[in-house]
Order: C-alpha cells, then structure tokens, then sequence
C-alpha cells in the first residue's frame, strides 16, 4: 500500500512528493530517537539495586516453597 501510495503522490505532485516523503521519514526517525531517548533518561533515574546476596533462582526457590 505504501509503494502504490508514494507512485500516484510522485505522478500527482512530481518531485515535491519525494521532499515531503523524505522530510515524514526523518520526522518519524527523529521523533522514535528522543522517545528512545527519554525513556532512556527515565530508567537511569530509577535506581535498580541488586541483590547479591541471592541469585533469581534462589528467591525463586524461597518464593515457592512459601506459597506451599
């Protein structure tokens, strides 16, 4: 649908079709890079602190046999 779509906007309005095209294809690109790049921000803000004392597996474990 795409392609069939930019073809009859080519025919219709030439060369100023490309210019329109490519100005929404970095305007989206440029819109997904900041979005990327508050969320980004966002999960630095948010401080995941580990446990090391006890492995995924291990509080699995616990988590298991309280539910028992």
């Amino acid at each position: 649908m795409g392609i069939i779509t930019s073809f009859i906007s080519y025919l219709a309005l030439g060369n100023l079709a490309i210019v329109v095209g490519f100005g929404v294809i970095v305007g989206i690109m440029i819109r997904g890079l900041s979005l990327l790049n508050e969320v980004n921000n966002r999960l630095k803000k948010h401080d995941f602190k580990l446990d090391k004392d006890k492995t995924a597996k291990e509080k699995y474990i616990e988590e298991r046999d309280l539910n028992v």
